[in-house]
């Protein structure tokens, strides 16, 4: 008798277990549908909403992506977006020309960039622009690879590149708004204001004048190691230019006060070693160094030096084009 009540007791208490394990384990599934929904119906809104953008940053990036077909490309940091007037390079070619830089946008970025353009056709002309330590590894140029988290779905060239954030990063990308984390506040101003800022295809002048007691303050990086995915992007980007009859030209534009830090020569010169490579240097040209007039800051050209700077540089590619024929 006592065994038989032990044993119903028992029963009856590993079924209450297991019906309480069953509704647990019903709830977490049903939280994780929710979330999984509010994650997806969110995702898109916010993609609707980016993709909706007609002025800043993220629209260019997007233009540059999926829609410009223009002669001349250029692509780069935010010392491309500021160096590079479009007139000068209309003018000297007859070709049409867009800016793509960005800031923030180094090799492995401006690479993304370039595989998404390559996939819809070829441009005549490309400029590369290149900072002094570009070919240094830092993390943050990997987590900088965000601005293109955007563009992972529709775009499975760029799919490569992005993973290398991390391991995981292709496990984060399931979430429909991991893309826009960091942008949401940026996407929803945008999309209230609707104003356009001065953008002449991509240029973004700037009017301040350099004051000498700041020049020293940039460019204090120690060299580090070289990173080998930015120099086989460089190279798969000349390799890819000289297959499609693109004139490539890596350019490393000007810099107030020369700096130590130098990628090394040997490296660019080994990728641009057919005719239509070419690299030009102008972080220690006379022009600039130490002319205050010409700079916003110690990196960054303002519009007078950029005017300066682009003249100069439309003219060496030209001749440079005229004498590889």
């Amino acid at each position: 008798m006592f065994l038989t009540v032990r044993n119903l007791f028992t029963s009856n208490f590993n079924k209450m277990i297991s019906n309480q394990y069953t509704k647990f384990f019903k709830k977490i599934v049903i939280v994780l549908i929710v979330l999984i929904i509010a994650d997806q119906v969110t995702g898109y809104l916010i993609r609707r909403l980016y993709y909706n953008m007609v002025a800043g940053e993220n629209y260019r990036t997007t233009f540059s992506v999926d829609s410009t077909r223009a002669d001349i490309l250029v692509f780069g940091s935010s010392r491309a977006s500021h160096h590079y007037v479009p007139e000068f390079f209309e003018k000297k070619f007859s070709m049409n020309f867009y800016n793509t830089g960005r800031d923030g946008n180094y090799v492995l970025s401006n690479y993304a960039n370039f595989k998404a353009v390559m996939k819809r056709y070829s441009p005549k002309i490309i400029i590369f622009d290149l900072n002094p330590n570009d070919l240094v590894y830092r993390l943050s140029d990997y987590e900088r690879l965000s601005a293109y988290l955007p563009y992972y779905t529709n775009h499975q060239e760029l799919r490569e590149i992005i993973e290398l954030r991390s391991p995981f990063e292709k496990y984060k990308l399931l979430s429909a708004t991991y893309p826009y984390n960091s942008q949401i506040l940026r996407i929803l101003f945008r999309n209230l204001s609707k104003t356009r800022e001065d953008d002449n295809k991509g240029y973004m002048p700037l009017y301040i004048k350099m004051k000498i007691s700041n020049a020293k303050k940039y460019l204090q990086e120690s060299a580090g190691t070289i990173d080998l995915n930015k120099i086989n992007a460089l190279k798969d980007i000349s390799e890819t230019c000289i297959k499609n009859n693109i004139t490539l030209f890596i350019v490393c534009s000007p810099i107030f006060s020369d700096s130590k830090i130098r990628f090394t020569s040997t490296i660019i010169e080994d990728i641009t070693r057919h005719k239509l490579c070419t690299y030009f240097d102008y972080s220690s040209d006379s022009t600039f160094v130490n002319h205050p007039e010409y700079f916003m800051d110690n990196v960054h050209l303002n519009d007078d030096g950029a005017k300066i700077f682009s003249n100069i540089i439309s003219s060496k590619m030209s001749d440079y084009i005229k004498s590889s024929l």
